[in-house]
């Protein structure tokens, strides 16, 4: 495990060695870097990589000498990909063996050797730590990259605000859409907030923040413009905050970056993706799939005694849609108070912003108070007038407002079963446009247990199952509490994961009601979707769950401080992997006499309701609905800014219609 002192640590002992000048020695680093120390100090290959890049971020700044970097990766390169482990930094003396043969391999100094050119992920990172500092900001970068403290954080942030304030907060918003506009950002109504890697032959360009900016905006919402340079002011702001941003260091500027991924990977790579989450995205939801959705709530069995909040329930959904008609999808839409509180009642009382406004706690995107306007469809804009956000982000607030009166008005039983039966009768509704082999609700018995599978639907030799958590996104987890957000990560992906193989396993047995007579059950192909009624966002990118189940599946995660509740986290977190491992041990393809983890896991999609919705009425056929995307993927991390790109490719007209032939299906 990487030590905080690491990155000081190597910077000194290549400065002895380059003192000393000792002849190469003959000893590769791989032989002399391996050695007995105790596991809890042992370095992985990966985390000497983690090194490296934090290194070559540190030299780009104006940290360390170029040389460290190139030193490390030239070491790195020379040892085994097989996921061996080597001596922490402290035993000195073999490092100080493997840094001289280093210094005299032609790698080192090759000016064309990679990542020396280094107009990479790292060097972009480097110079917008180096930007901060230049404006006064306090920068450190250590061994796990750049860290700024929360005040630091807070004076960036309260910047950007102040910058905000004076602009105005509808000016500032309207800003953000017309660059996203501008940067073609939208594709069929969605705005395209995925990381968009930059082009091979361009410098790295780090991304603006648009999902803090507009936080911000609609935090100063009520606020009129009192400046008198306003493109100054704005250029100041966004630049603040796109430095800000990129010296988080959680933007990928290559496709592939994330595709392979090992156990010290694990945590990493999911800090990342939250990170990414809160400082360039925002929920979003299709409205062609509310009818869909409608549809659903009105065909469930309600529990008793929840009559009065069907009726609510319906009325939202009218008054959702009635207000749709008038909105615009590019911008803000701005209409008299009046109008808003009684054309549309309910939805005012639900998704009605508090008077004094919102996200008023929020500054710092990873403090303890995370932004709090997604569930609001209006925002009180002064001079008695109310904003509405485009339709794509104001479907997703409605659908939250909805989701959250039904948590507080029913009790926690019968709204975890209305939430999660409308999941599952909204998509068998979009799955009987397809196909009239549906399964709700599949009752089987195996190894003892009575079992259930939520939903399946059978195409030809094509089996799909569905299964849904009715567990969204903590804001504990959203505040950059990693141990909640695994919480959360194992309740709710984990927990899917391990119902979907165990359906998988019994289907390949024959004991389903899913398999018919003449069939050979262990030839049936089985594509699993998880789903989850609101976004997890990023952390559900198909390449990221791939690589990370690949990566923990062989490994177990253990708390070093021995806190109880980050012990029972975890212990939950590695029993459900293991048990969902331990199935696919015995399913799964094989490949040299081992388990294809990738292979198998490629037909498994983790999905909000609205994406799966948007996916299955635009596909062609139940099979191609799910599979379009499976095979495709630009990197970006964003289902929305996938099938943009995908579309604008021509890469998947055979498996899903045009956007202009798809209509809202009941």
């Amino acid at each position: 495990m990487l030590k905080h002192s690491d990155l000081d640590t190597f910077v000194e002992l290549v400065r002895i060695a380059e003192r000393e000048a000792k002849p190469s020695p003959a000893i590769n680093p791989d032989k002399v870097l391996r050695g007995e120390a105790p596991a809890a100090v042992l370095l992985h290959r990966n985390e000497l990589s983690r090194l490296r890049c934090s290194l070559k971020i540190a030299s780009v700044a104006g940290d360390a000498p170029d040389s460290v970097h190139r030193i490390l990766y030239t070491i790195v390169q020379d040892l085994s990909p097989e996921g061996f482990i080597y001596l922490p930094l402290s035993c000195s003396k073999q490092w100080l063996g493997a840094i001289a043969w280093a210094l005299h391999h032609p790698a080192t100094s090759a000016s064309d050797y990679p990542p020396h050119p280094g107009r990479d992920r790292q060097w972009a990172v480097g110079n917008a730590c180096r930007a901060l500092r230049n404006r006064g900001h306090r920068v450190d970068i250590g061994t796990l990259g750049p860290g700024i403290d929360a005040a630091t954080r807070v004076r960036i942030a309260r910047k950007v605000d102040s910058l905000f304030a004076r602009i105005g907060g509808i000016d500032a918003a309207e800003q953000l859409f017309r660059i996203l506009r501008d940067t073609r950002k939208r594709h069929a109504g969605m705005w395209l907030f995925g990381n968009v890697p930059t082009p091979v032959d361009q410098l790295p360009q780090p991304a603006l923040p648009t999902g803090w900016l507009l936080s911000l905006a609609l935090r100063n919402i009520h606020a009129s413009p009192t400046t008198v340079e306003p493109e100054t002011d704005w250029n100041s702001a966004i630049g603040l905050a796109t430095d800000f941003a990129a010296s988080s260091d959680c933007q990928r500027y290559n496709r592939f970056d994330g595709f392979t991924l090992d156990a010290p990977d694990f945590l990493p790579a999911l800090t990342e993706s939250l990170t990414w989450r809160e400082l360039f995205t925002l929920p979003q939801i299709p409205p062609s799939v509310l009818p869909t959705l409608r549809n659903a709530f009105s065909r469930i069995d309600w529990p008793t005694g929840t009559d009065d909040l069907r009726r609510d329930v319906d009325q939202l959904f009218g008054e959702l849609d009635l207000l749709l008609t008038n909105l615009r999808d590019d911008g803000l839409t701005l209409m008299p108070r009046g109008i808003a509180r009684f054309d549309f009642p309910l939805l005012w009382i639900h998704g009605g912003a508090p008077r004094d406004g919102v996200n008023a706690k929020y500054l710092d995107p990873f403090g303890e108070h995370p932004r709090d306007h997604d569930p609001y469809v209006f925002f009180e804009a002064g001079d008695r007038r109310i904003a509405v956000l485009p339709s794509s982000l104001t479907v997703a607030a409605g659908c939250e407002a909805i989701f959250r009166l039904i948590w507080t008005s029913a009790e926690r039983a019968s709204a975890s079963q209305i939430v999660a039966d409308t999941i599952e009768k909204s998509v068998a509704i979009a799955g009987r446009t397809h196909t009239a082999r549906v399964w709700e609700r599949a009752h089987y018995r195996a190894d003892g247990a009575d079992l259930e599978i939520d939903l399946a639907v059978r195409d030809g030799d094509e089996i799909i199952l569905f299964e849904s958590k009715a567990k969204s996104l903590t804001s504990k987890a959203r505040s950059s509490d990693m141990m909640a957000f695994v919480d959360d990560y194992t309740k709710s992906f984990l927990a899917l994961l391990g119902q979907l193989v165990r359906h998988d396993r019994n289907i390949k047995r024959g004991l389903t009601p899913l398999t018919e007579d003449g069939d050979d059950p262990g030839a049936l192909r089985v594509a699993m979707v998880a789903v989850s009624p609101l976004s997890f966002g990023p952390a559900s990118d198909h390449v990221l769950t791939n690589a990370l189940m690949h990566a923990i599946a062989g490994a177990r995660l253990e708390s070093v401080d021995g806190d109880p509740d980050r012990v029972r986290i975890l212990e939950a977190f590695n029993k459900s992997v293991r048990r969902s491992v331990d199935i696919i041990d015995g399913i799964a393809p094989r490949q040299d006499g081992k388990v294809d983890m990738v292979r198998y896991l490629m037909q498994v999609s983790w999905l909000d309701l609205g994406q799966l919705l948007y996916a299955l009425h635009r596909g062609r056929s139940l099979p191609h609905a799910m599979s379009a995307m499976r095979h495709l993927t630009f990197g970006t991390r964003d289902f929305w800014t996938e099938v943009a790109l995908a579309d604008r490719e021509g890469l998947i007209t055979q498996n899903w219609h045009p956007v202009s032939e798809v209509a809202p299906t009941c």
